[in-house]
């Protein structure tokens, strides 16, 4: 069979999608510069190792490759599905055409408004330890409102609300920040903001004491941009002095993401976050660290992420939260301790 020079491409591309061991969704990126293309594919659900024929959905970015160095290419798109997908296929094949406009995006998180992606933690540790209940994610696409909300929040009392917030860098208009957070039943105070470099990460908090039922938490941003929140719902937390020490960093080019703080009470949870408006490229967490969520957002180049350490800490004993390097890029990261109740 002849196939165009994009067939060509995304027929390499999407090689490794035969043996994908994994049931959550995923996604990888490839540069071909015999083929002047740079691609991004994504499945979502189902385990495809071993399996004759599994019914997936594909969606495929092509990007133009402009070679080494830091200009961000005009995006053409490849949308295709295909119903059964065999390990033992030779390649998947989607029909390449020009994008409809500059930004237009094939991922399969953006959409016309932003969409919440509920996830539910599994409780931690024992008394003494804050224990994350539920997690709720909210992606906000590029060109959207510059508001952020979140899915339906529902506590039973007697916990706390911690919310990561981020926003990219619209390129004019000052510096990002988000300018309020509001829900029914709660008074959400500012704790903590990186945003030094492009765009904002920040954290904000919020006691629960009565139960809550279908509340939606919405943030607004001084700037439109693309954006994530993250709302962790936490129970067993010290109702006096919830946040200890904290720390904020920037960077970019050839430094990696990085915050180091030295916690103040033994049993804490120490989390992290950060922003990257100019790399969309995954993050990988430092040694005993685990991510919660990243928002890899294809029409600006713009990577949201939360992550969290695997265990509780100890009083006095410094922590390095962070990420490996992704070359060129530009952050804005924080660390901050959450304390557990005595």
């Amino acid at each position: 069979m002849n196939r165009s020079p994009d067939e060509e491409f995304l027929a390499n591309l999407l090689e490794p999608v035969k043996a994908q061991p994994s049931s959550a969704a995923w996604r990888d990126d490839r540069t071909d510069p015999s083929f002047g293309r740079r691609g991004s594919w994504f499945v979502l659900g189902g385990s495809l190792a071993g399996v004759a024929a599994l019914a997936v959905v594909l969606t495929v970015a092509v990007h133009p490759f402009a070679g080494p160095g830091p200009a961000k290419p005009t995006p053409l798109v490849a949308v295709g599905s295909s119903p059964h997908v065999s390990p033992s296929a030779s390649a998947v094949i989607v029909t390449v055409s020009p994008a409809p406009t500059p930004h237009a995006t094939a991922s399969p998180h953006v959409v016309p408004t932003a969409t919440p992606h509920p996830v539910t933690a599994t409780p931690g540790p024992p008394s003494g330890t804050p224990v994350v209940v539920a997690t709720l994610v909210t992606e906000a696409p590029a060109n959207g409102p510059g508001v952020i909300k979140s899915s339906p929040v529902n506590t039973t009392g007697n916990e706390y609300l911690v919310a990561f917030l981020e926003a990219g860098n619209p390129g004019s208009g000052g510096q990002q920040r988000f300018t309020s957070v509001t829900a029914p039943g709660l008074t959400w105070t500012m704790i903590v903001v990186s945003n030094s470099h492009g765009g904002t990460t920040e954290v904000w908090g919020a006691p629960a004491p009565a139960a809550l039922s279908n509340v939606v938490v919405t943030a607004d941003m001084k700037l439109i941009s693309q954006g994530l929140l993250v709302i962790d719902v936490i129970r067993n937390i010290d109702g006096v002095t919830p946040f200890g020490a904290y720390a904020i960093a920037g960077g970019g080019a050839t430094q990696a993401p990085s915050a180091a703080l030295t916690p103040q009470k033994s049993g804490s949870l120490v989390l992290a976050a950060g922003n990257d408006w100019y790399r969309d490229q995954s993050r990988t967490p430092g040694t005993g660290q685990v991510m919660v969520h990243q928002f890899i957002e294809g029409v600006y180049y713009d990577t949201f992420w939360v992550q969290r350490l695997s265990a509780p800490v100890a009083a006095g004993t410094p922590i390095t939260m962070g990420d490996a390097l992704v070359t060129g890029n530009d952050w804005n990261f924080l660390a901050v301790e959450l304390r557990g109740a005595s």
